[in-house]
């Protein structure tokens, strides 16, 4: 198995985004993140297996403040089923 440094530098330098505009889609828009946070550990040399949590900590953070993810709670509070949800979205060519 790779090393933790390894790790991070793979989520840093191949965020998997299948989508150009990442903002479109929850999967690429939450790999974004992770691999912006994951370049920000590797300039900070938090590269131990203890930062590996306080790493996706950060990324879950960071994605639950997306208008995106912010917007689909909102639908949920007022109601909406996912089906619901997912085909507004989709009208708008967002993939969550």
């Amino acid at each position: 198995m790779s090393s933790v440094k390894d790790l991070i530098e793979s989520f840093a330098n191949r965020p998997d985004v299948e989508h150009e505009d990442y903002n479109k889609c929850g999967t690429c828009l939450r790999e974004h993140i992770k691999s912006q946070v994951a370049n920000e550990f590797l300039q900070a040399g938090k590269l131990s297996a203890e930062n590996l949590k306080e790493m996706f900590d950060e990324v879950d953070k960071r994605w639950r403040e997306t208008a995106l993810y912010l917007r689909v709670k909102k639908m949920i509070d007022e109601g909406k089923s996912m089906e619901q949800i997912t085909m507004e979205l989709e009208q708008e060519g967002i993939d969550i």
